[in-house]
């Protein structure tokens, strides 16, 4: 009965320190496997050609600009398997004409600066964005420049040119330590697939006037500083909804920055909560520049209105019947068109 005993005693030993044993093991595959930038994802390889919107208050950006104003940033080039590329970032300054639905036309070029600029990939997220720093010489500033590259299958939202502090901390008492880096943007500005400025008119699409659906949920995305003062420019994020045949407006001013380490990034984004406020969509009997069948809404507030940034300002949306540009937000104080936005459509 003893050595009975004794032999089931070795045997929970024994079991117990293969157990053990095989945790860390089973630790370190799970991660391996979960990782976004494991093994079988090594090939950054990418090609892109970006551009943003014109920009009706031009932006200030100290690091590429030289403290004049630019209407309008391109940035094109090719990372290769390594996350290692080149190629060129362009700002234009120029005299820009807006007709009603925020169509651009180009007055005047005044200035175009082409800078060759370097490329290195910092790192990939779960959803396949790429956070890609931008250096070029000489650079004198206290901020770094990052292109966000998202995937081109996502439409989750927009690649971004970033201005921000950039950050590096040295954790842990391993040797060498880990390095974690993060990036705290103070100006973003969103960048899309690169079209044509002056878009053809599309005669099928004529006379065929675009509604909102019965459910509309639209978001700007996250625009900060483009204004040389960044408390002009508060639309970080606009849905409009229906809500019981009530549609809101929100304003979110929630922050995102970024942190990675190796080559995987995270984002995060603070979480403070923001009022909606009542309004009604009216249609206005204009006829589409571009005879493709769009129609413009004015955007009325029901209640008081307590957004600072949007306090006298018009607000108007565009429907487009095209998948590529949907919807469009103007910002108007008097005659001025002073903000457009591309929208998109997004889950509630």
């Amino acid at each position: 009965m003893a050595s009975q005993c004794l032999h089931l005693v070795k045997l929970l030993r024994d079991t117990l320190i293969a157990l053990l044993l095989a945790i860390p093991l089973c630790s370190i595959q799970t991660s391996a496997q979960d990782s976004p930038t494991g093994n079988q994802d090594s090939n950054y390889s990418c090609t892109f050609n970006l551009q943003s919107e014109v920009l009706a208050t031009p932006a200030t950006i100290p690091l590429i600009s030289d403290g004049r104003p630019v209407n309008l940033i391109r940035i094109f080039g090719e990372l290769d398997s390594s996350g290692i590329g080149s190629g060129f970032l362009v700002c234009e300054e120029g005299e820009w004409q807006f007709n009603s639905f925020g169509d651009a036309s180009l007055s005047q070029l005044k200035r175009k600066k082409k800078i060759p600029v370097q490329f290195h990939l910092e790192g990939v997220n779960a959803q396949r964005e790429k956070l890609i720093r931008v250096t070029f010489e000489p650079t004198r500033s206290e901020q770094d420049l990052y292109l966000l590259l998202t995937d081109k299958a996502s439409l989750a939202r927009s690649s971004q040119l970033m201005l921000g502090v950039h950050q590096r901390y040295l954790v842990g008492n391993a040797k060498p330590p880990r390095r974690t880096d993060t990036l705290s943007p103070t100006q973003v500005i969103q960048l899309f697939d690169r079209v044509p400025i002056a878009e053809k008119t599309d005669d099928s699409q004529a006379g065929v006037k675009q509604t909102l659906p019965p459910k509309t949920s639209l978001a700007s995305g996250y625009v900060t500083g483009v204004a040389e003062n960044p408390s002009d420019l508060g639309l970080l994020e606009v849905p409009l909804r229906n809500r019981r045949l009530s549609k809101l407006i929100c304003l979110d001013q929630n922050k995102c920055s970024y942190e990675w380490s190796g080559k995987h990034f995270h984002s995060a984004v603070t979480m403070v909560a923001y009022p909606g406020y009542l309004i009604k969509l009216e249609a206005l009997r204009l006829k589409d520049p571009l005879n493709r069948g769009r129609s413009l809404y004015h955007v009325e507030f029901l209640e008081e209105n307590r957004i600072e940034e949007l306090q006298g300002k018009e607000l108007y949306l565009v429907a487009d019947s095209s998948e590529s540009e949907p919807y469009r937000l103007l910002v108007r104080q008097g005659e001025d068109l002073q903000y457009v936005y591309r929208m998109t459509s997004i889950k509630r």
